[in-house]
């Protein structure tokens, strides 16, 4: 049974989107943007938030309650207490859909999804906050390392560079990474500007546990060895990055990494990147939705 008042008016829809941990920090004028188009829907136990196969045009936020989703059968996420529905599938584009089921009474802010993408693009604090959410959600499903522990997995150390690379050459390596393919050429000359290259020899320890998160490492040649404080390790070679995900959240390294053989790779300022994504909002957008998608496609990989 409903026991909860209804949220009457904006000033209620702020305070209790504002007491929700993803959306803590966020400003009144953010918190503005989601309250003045969101508006109350309780779901009884067994209603359907979302139905699988169908395209998703609003996001929940649920401030009580529980849901459950899945997706072609399988499990993907409980959510108790409070959450948000649909929000990797509206970052990914997703096509495919999903089921949503509360498991017992529920209430939610409703909010569609164009509304959704159209505030994150005009609002840098609810991008920054989006992006924060995300990347500490992809840095835990990978173990907190940059990417996932597979035995048997053969690292490319690349060729080693005879000279320093053109600012074309750059460019065209940025270009081969997933985020960055749709990203446009503005947006990545911001960011070549930004980037320095730096060379080091076998040992070299780039950043420990715990270590600010001041910037980002790309590879260019060379095998790096990544470690958590709980010993698990991965080693990652040329076009891997490093510490992007730790930056983007705001915390503290949660992994060190220290080269294996001679290195030579690009570093970024995290500031230097952000404001980058500041000024080109749909190269953030990108990044989520690459980030949505690794999310998915992992969680279900393991469902």
């Amino acid at each position: 049974m409903f026991v909860e008042a209804p949220l009457a008016g904006i000033r209620d829809r702020m305070l209790a989107i504002r007491a929700l941990p993803n959306f803590q920090g966020l400003g009144d004028e953010s918190l503005l943007q989601i309250a003045e188009h969101a508006r109350e829907r309780r779901f009884r136990t067994g209603e359907q938030l979302l139905v699988e196969g169908e395209p998703i045009h609003n996001i929940y936020i649920v401030l009580n309650g529980a849901v459950t989703t899945s997706r072609q059968g399988k499990s993907f996420l409980v959510i108790t207490g409070s959450g948000a529905v649909g929000i990797l599938s509206a970052l990914a584009q997703d096509s495919v859909g999903w089921q949503a089921v509360a498991d017992r009474d529920t209430m939610t802010l409703e909010i569609p999804v164009t509304v959704f993408l159209a505030s994150l693009k005009e609002d840098y604090g609810l991008l920054r906050n989006a992006l924060r959410a995300i990347a500490t959600m992809a840095l835990n499903a990978r173990g907190h390392l940059p990417v996932r522990p597979e035995p048997g997995r053969i690292v490319d150390i690349g060729a080693f560079p005879d000279r320093d690379p053109t600012l074309v050459e750059r460019l065209m390596a940025l270009r081969n990474q997933r985020v960055f393919k749709s990203a446009n050429m503005d947006a990545l000359i911001e960011i070549c500007r930004r980037m320095t290259l730096i060379r080091a020899e076998a040992g070299h320890q780039f950043f420990a546990v715990g270590d600010p998160s001041t910037h980002s490492l790309r590879i260019a040649y060379g095998r790096v060895r990544c470690t958590t404080s709980g010993g698990e390790s991965v080693d990652v070679g040329a076009g891997a990055v490093l510490g992007a995900l730790d930056a983007w959240t705001g915390l503290p390294r949660t992994y060190s990494a220290v080269a294996e053989t001679p290195f030579v790779g690009y570093q970024t300022p995290t500031e230097g990147f952000l404001s980058v994504l500041e000024m080109h909002p749909g190269l953030a957008l990108s990044i989520l939705k690459v980030l949505a998608e690794s999310l998915i496609e992992g969680g279900l990989s393991r469902a």
